[in-house]
C-alpha cells in the first residue's frame, strides 16, 4: 500500500472519528444545540445540493430554498402538526419564481422542490421524535445497515446490484445489510425494554431498505450531476450529503415507526 493511499485512510479514519464524537455529544446534549445542528446541518447540504445542480448547468434559487429550510425549522418548532404547509409554501413560491422568471426552466423548479422534500423536509421529521430512543434508532439503523452490507459484499458478493449505479454494491452485501439492521435492532429494544412488535421489525427492514435506496439515489444524482463528492467539508469523505444520503430516507421510515409505537 503507497504513502498516499496509508495518508488517505489516516485522514478518513481521523474524520470518522470526530465526526461521530460531535455526533454522539450532540446526541447526549440535546435540547437546543442539537436543533441548531440540525438546521446547519440542513443548510449545508442544501448548499451543496445546489453546488452539485450548479456544475450540470442548472441554475436553483439558493435564497429560496435556504428560506424554506428556515421556515421549515420555525413551523416545527411552533407546531409540528403543520409539517405539510411548509411543502404546500414552498411549492407556492417556487411556482412564483418559475412564472415571474422567463429565463426559469421546468427542471429547475422540479430539482428545487426536490431539494426541499429530500433535505429539511425530511431531515426535520426529527424533531417529532428528538427525545425519545427513536432519534438514536435512525442511526444504529444506518451503521448497522452500512457495516453489514459491507461485510457481507465483501465476503460473499457475487451478484452485482445495480451496476451502472454503484459498481461494487452487491445483492448479497444488501440483504446483508438489511438482515443486520433488523438483527441489531432486535437486540437494541430488547436492550431499552422496549415491546417488539411484527410491524417494528418489518418497517424497520424497510427503513434499511431506505437507507439503501438513499445511498443509490445519491450516486445516481452524482452521476448525472458529473461530480464526484457533494463536497469536502469533511476530509476523506466529501460532504455532509455524502454521508448523511441514506439518513435522510432512513428518518421517515422511523418516524412511522414512531408514530406506530404509540
Amino acid at each position: 500500500m503507497g504513502v498516499s493511499n496509508l495518508s488517505d485512510m489516516k485522514k478518513r479514519l481521523v474524520t470518522a472519528l470526530l465526526a461521530l464524537s460531535f455526533l454522539i455529544g450532540m446526541l447526549y446534549i440535546g435540547g437546543w444545540p442539537l436543533k441548531i445542528s440540525l438546521l446547519l446541518t440542513g443548510l449545508i447540504m442544501v448548499h451543496e445540493w445546489v453546488q452539485a445542480f450548479d456544475e450540470a448547468g442548472d441554475k436553483l434559487p439558493k435564497g429560496i430554498l435556504f428560506s424554506a429550510s428556515l421556515m421549515q425549522f420555525a413551523i416545527l418548532l411552533y407546531k409540528p402538526s403543520l409539517a405539510s404547509l411548509g411543502l404546500l409554501l414552498v411549492l407556492l413560491v417556487l411556482a412564483v419564481d418559475f412564472v415571474l422568471d422567463p429565463e426559469k426552466t421546468v427542471r429547475e423548479m422540479a430539482v428545487s422542490l426536490l431539494a426541499f422534500i429530500y433535505i429539511p423536509f425530511n431531515l426535520f421529521f426529527c424533531f417529532e421524535f428528538l427525545h425519545t430512543q427513536f432519534l438514536y434508532l435512525v442511526f444504529v439503523i444506518a451503521f448497522s445497515t452500512d457495516t453489514m452490507a459491507y461485510l457481507i459484499g465483501n465476503l460473499f458478493g457475487r451478484h452485482k446490484l445495480i451496476p451502472q449505479v454503484s459498481p461494487n454494491k452487491t445483492l448479497e452485501g444488501a440483504l446483508g445489510g438489511l438482515g443486520g439492521a433488523v438483527l441489531v435492532t432486535f437486540f437494541y429494544f430488547r436492550f431499552l425494554g422496549h415491546p417488539i412488535q411484527s410491524i417494528d421489525l418489518v418497517l424497520v427492514g424497510l427503513a434499511s431498505v431506505a437507507g439503501q435506496l438513499g445511498d443509490l439515489f445519491a450516486s445516481r444524482i452524482k452521476r448525472q450531476t458529473g461530480i464526484k463528492d457533494f463536497g469536502k467539508i469533511l476530509p476523506g469523505h466529501g460532504g455532509l450529503l455524502d454521508r448523511f444520503d441514506s439518513i435522510l430516507f432512513i428518518i421517515p421510515m422511523v418516524y412511522a415507526l414512531f408514530v406506530f409505537s404509540k
